[in-house]
């Protein structure tokens, strides 16, 4: 069930989209994009007061996946880096699985395809700008990749 949904008619409970139900839906097919705006979501918006639930539950981690699925490898390290860097930016306390050094890229990992990426001096800039908890699992992509429209109404609010 996504976060919108209900779970039955005459209730307010529904269910949480949480950060392991996005990694399992990527698991399952789902465009990491989708299954992470679908969290995302939850931790911004419906589920602000249960973010440490939102983070709670393990992804996935050992040398299996790795060498078996290094596609779905990169998004469970990616989900780690995401519930620390959330939890940093919102004052919540980390889920110690995400502390893991298991959740480490053996080589850096440009997720996206930027003008020059191939270029050193452009490589170099992304790692600078890169948020640690990314930057530390060998994730590199930036400063923006989380510039939610929260985050843009919170910064343009009126007084």
């Amino acid at each position: 069930m996504k976060s919108g949904e209900a779970m039955e008619a005459g209730t307010a409970e529904r269910e949480l989209y949480t950060l392991a139900q996005a990694y399992q839906d990527i698991s399952a097919g789902t465009e990491p994009w989708v299954a992470l705006n679908e969290f995302l979501h939850e931790w911004f918006e419906y589920a602000k007061d249960q973010r440490s639930q939102l983070i709670a539950e393990r992804i996935p981690a050992g040398d299996s996946l790795e060498k078996r699925e290094p596609a779905l490898w990169r998004w469970a390290v990616f989900c780690a880096a995401t519930a620390d860097w959330l939890c940093e930016q919102g004052g919540v306390q980390r889920s110690t699985w995400a502390d893991d050094p298991v959740y480490t890229l053996a080589a850096p990992w440009y997720c996206f395809d930027a003008p020059g990426i191939a270029k050193p001096h452009v490589r170099d800039q992304l790692k600078r700008v890169t948020p640690t908890p990314f930057r530390r699992r060998n994730i590199i992509y930036g400063d923006r990749i989380f510039v939610t429209k929260y985050a843009f109404a919170q910064t343009h609010r009126t007084q």
